[in-house]
Parts: structure tokens; C-alpha cells; sequence
């Protein structure tokens, strides 16, 4: 399901992607912050924002020892383990959540889900996704980055990454950055070929901030990449001016700073 909100003037938003809230070890960098801490920023971030959009993987799902039929069981783990954050998500009106791969089996009485939220203002569109949907998971990145992401679950995230950093160094042309990267700018691309209001799409997953505007003959659009939030407060911030101009800030000064990419 999609959704499409309209507003009459220019529009601040906060995005939050990737905590990867879970009742136990999921072997991934594990999510610093208690219950009480997270409620209450998301209190704080709707009284401050016109909208907080959940950009996709708030819950673990995607786990090596979940098996179908166990979903509905972790998910009420969840809600006991984070119950103040839960209510705060589902009762609260201002807080839209985009399902992410791993929120596939996530289900919240009375909140809509969406895969996918266009804003809708005078002065042009902003698009949120998770950013799973569509990628190109054959590309060689693409496939080593699959295979490290099991790996960090498996063997936890220090040893995945010291393989990660192997791979990177010594197997030429071998980014999981970059090749996850142009996956998404190919996607956005079509995106801004298919809906030319659209200004700016808004992605998680990928776990690296990235923030680029993209060229052809002149500026099609500007494509934001989210970084996760389970190791710092990093919220981004979204906003439109009335020229249209897209603003990607986080809590961190200079954390999205702005690059030029020719396609």
C-alpha cells in the first residue's frame, strides 16, 4: 500500500530507518537505546516536526533462527521488550511506518503500513521507501553483500566485518558501498523519469548516509540514503524550501553532505 499527503506550504520531516528492534542477540550491531529513550524522542520528534516517517526495518524479523511460524511470537516479544515504543508507533498520528524487509511479517492493529509515501507540496514531492524493493541483488556487490549480511547474524559483527574489510581492499571493483549505491541511483532514476514533482527520494537499508544530487545534462533529482539508527541518535531531517530546494540534515552536523553524481 502507498500513500500520498499534501501540504500547503513547505514541510519539515524526520526520518528514522534501520533500528532493527529485536528481544534477542541478532548478532548485528544491537539497538543502544532503552524504551524509554526511544519513546520519548519520538514524542520529541513529532512535537518538533510536521511528520516522522519509520523508513523500514524498525522491527527484526529477518532472523537466521526465526522460522515463519515464529514471526507473531518475536513480534509480541518485541512489543513486551519496547512496549512504550510500540504504543508511541501505532498511537501516535504524526508517525507514518514504511515496512522494510525485515518488518515483511509486522502487523499493527489500528496503523496503516505503507511501502512507500510520496509528500506532496507547492514547491515539489519528496518520495520514502525502504529501498529493498527493486535492487539488483545479482550484481557481484550486490551478492557478497547479501552473503556478509548472513554472516554478521551468524558470526556476529565484528568477525563480518573484518571480512567485509578484506573483500574491499584486496578484490578489485569489489564496493559493497558503490554497488549498493548505484542500484539505488538506478532506481531513483526511473522514479524521477516516471514522476518529474518528485525532487528528492528518501532511502534506508543501505545502513551509509549518502546524499547526492543527480546530473544528466542538468539536475534530474537528489537521491538521500539514511544511515541506521541502532548506535547513535541519528534522525534525518528532511526539508523543502519554497524554490524547491531539498535540505538532508542529521542530528550530527555535516553528517549528509552533499555530492554531485553524473549518470
Amino acid at each position: 500500500m502507498f500513500a500520498k499527503l499534501h501540504f500547503n506550504s513547505n514541510v519539515k520531516i524526520a526520518t528514522i530507518s534501520d533500528i532493527h528492534l529485536s528481544s534477542r542477540d541478532s548478532r548485528t550491531v544491537p539497538c543502544l537505546f532503552n524504551d524509554i529513550e526511544l519513546a520519548t524522542h519520538l514524542q520529541d520528534l513529532s512535537s518538533s516536526n510536521d511528520l516522522v516517517i519509520l523508513n523500514g526495518d524498525i522491527f527484526e524479523l529477518l532472523h537466521p533462527k526465526l522460522l515463519p511460524f515464529s514471526y507473531k511470537r518475536e513480534l509480541n516479544q518485541i512489543k513486551r521488550t519496547y512496549p512504550k515504543t510500540f504504543f508511541e508507533i501505532k498511537d501516535n498520528k504524526k508517525i507514518l511506518f514504511i515496512k522494510g524487509n525485515h518488518d515483511h511479517a509486522v502487523i499493527i492493529e489500528g496503523k496503516s503500513l505503507y511501502l512507500g509515501v510520496e509528500i506532496v507540496t507547492p514547491y515539489g514531492n519528496l518520495w520514502f521507501e525502504h529501498g529493498h524493493r527493486g535492487i539488483n541483488l545479482f550484481q557481484p556487490a550486490e551478492i557478497i553483500d547479501f552473503c556478509i549480511g548472513w554472516m554478521r547474524r551468524l558470526l556476529g559483527y565484528d568477525t563480518s566485518l573484518l571480512i567485509e574489510t578484506f573483500f574491499e581492499r584486496n578484490i578489485k571493483g569489489t564496493s559493497f558501498s558503490n554497488g549498493s549505491v548505484n542500484n539505488f541511483i538506478r532506481i531513483a532514476r526511473e522514479k524521477f523519469k516516471t514522476n518529474p514533482d518528485i525532487k528528492a527520494v528518501i532511502y534506508g537499508h543501505l545502513h551509509r548516509p549518502n546524499n547526492l544530487i543527480l546530473y544528466e545534462d542538468t539536475p534530474i533529482g537528489q537521491l538521500v540514503i539514511c544511515p541506521d539508527y541502532r548506535g547513535f541518535l541519528d534522525t534525518t531531517f528532511i526539508e523543502i524550501d519554497k524554490e524547491g530546494n531539498v535540505l538532508a540534515y542529521t542530528e550530527e552536523p555535516n553528517k549528509l553532505p552533499i555530492k554531485e553524481i553524473y549518470i
